[in-house]
C-alpha cells in the first residue's frame, strides 16, 4: 500500500516532483562540467585553430610595420637606458680621421648650404660680379676648402659654357681649408671680366653679345642653385648734331656783288 506523506501545511507531498528537481540539478551540473571540459580541453576544432592563425599573422604584420619605421619614430622602450659609448672600445675601420681639437671634422655633403647671388641685369661692358656664401648646418664646426682659388663659378648660355672661373689664376692662397661655424656664413666674391688679356679667363662670349645667362657655384664638392641674370644689349651711339651754316642777308650779298662789278669806283 502506497504511503502518503503530508507537508507542514497539511497538503500531501508529490514524490515525482522531488525526483524531477534532483534530475534537473544533476543534469545542469553535468552540462557545466562538459562545457568547461570542452573549452579548456582544446575544443573548437578548426575554428579555434583559424582564429589562432589569424592572430599570429596580425602580430607578424605589426612587427614588420614597426621594423619598417625609422628609429626616431619608434624609439627605445620606456625605462630602457640609452647605451653609453665604452671607453675601452677599439676603433673600427670606418672611424672618421682624427683632427685637431676645436677645428672640427670635414663638412659632410648635405650639411653645407652654398648660395650664389648676383645682379638681375648688367649693362654692356660691365663686369658681372658673383657673391658666394657657405653656411654649415651641422651641430658642430666643420672644415672645407673655401676661398677665391677653391670656389669655381661656371656661366652658361643655351647649355654651353661661356665662362669658367677655374681658368683664371686667383691671387693669394685662397684655397686653404676654412672652419665653418654652424649658422655663420663665409663669403667669397668673384668677377667676370670679358676683356681679360688671358683668353681662357675672358671666356668665349663674343664682344657685344647679350641675353640671359645662368651661373652656378661649386666649392669642395658642394654646389649652389642655378642663378639667372641678363646682359643688356649695347645702346646705339648718338649721332653728332649738324654744324649750323652761316647765312647772309640778301642786301649784303647784292652790295658785295655790285662792288665787284665796278672796280673803278670807290
Amino acid at each position: 500500500m502506497r504511503r502518503i506523506t503530508f507537508r507542514s501545511n497539511g497538503e500531501p507531498a508529490d514524490p515525482d516532483a522531488y525526483w524531477r528537481r534532483r534530475f534537473f540539478i544533476l543534469g545542469g551540473g553535468l552540462a557545466v562540467l562538459m562545457l568547461l571540459a570542452w573549452l579548456f580541453g582544446g575544443g573548437g576544432g578548426p575554428s579555434r585553430q583559424a582564429s589562432q592563425t589569424a592572430a599570429a599573422r596580425a602580430s607578424a604584420a605589426a612587427r614588420e610595420n614597426r621594423d619598417a619605421l625609422p628609429a626616431s619614430a619608434t624609439g627605445q622602450p620606456y625605462g630602457t637606458p640609452a647605451p653609453s659609448p665604452s671607453a675601452s672600445a677599439s676603433p673600427s675601420a670606418s672611424a672618421s680621421p682624427s683632427v685637431a681639437p676645436g677645428k672640427g671634422a670635414g663638412c659632410v655633403a648635405g650639411h653645407v648650404v652654398l648660395s650664389l647671388f648676383t645682379q638681375p641685369a648688367y649693362q654692356a661692358g660691365q663686369m658681372p660680379a658673383f657673391r658666394v656664401y657657405a653656411v654649415s648646418t651641422s651641430a658642430a664646426a666643420c672644415r672645407m676648402k673655401f676661398g677665391p682659388s677653391a670656389v669655381r663659378i661656371e656661366v652658361t648660355r643655351h647649355g654651353k659654357t661661356v665662362w669658367d672661373s677655374a681658368a683664371c689664376p686667383a691671387a693669394g692662397k685662397g684655397s686653404r681649408t676654412t672652419s665653418l661655424t654652424p649658422g655663420v656664413p663665409r663669403e667669397v666674391t668673384l668677377a667676370w671680366n670679358p676683356k681679360a688679356r688671358s683668353r681662357p679667363c675672358a671666356g668665349t662670349l663674343p664682344y657685344g653679345a647679350s641675353g640671359t645667362f645662368e651661373a652656378m657655384a661649386e666649392a669642395d664638392g658642394h654646389f649652389s642653385p642655378v642663378r639667372a641674370f641678363k646682359i643688356l644689349p649695347a645702346q646705339p651711339a648718338a649721332k653728332p648734331s649738324a654744324k649750323p651754316s652761316r647765312t647772309y642777308s640778301p642786301g649784303k650779298a647784292s652790295r658785295t656783288y655790285s662792288r665787284s662789278k665796278t672796280p673803278g669806283k670807290r
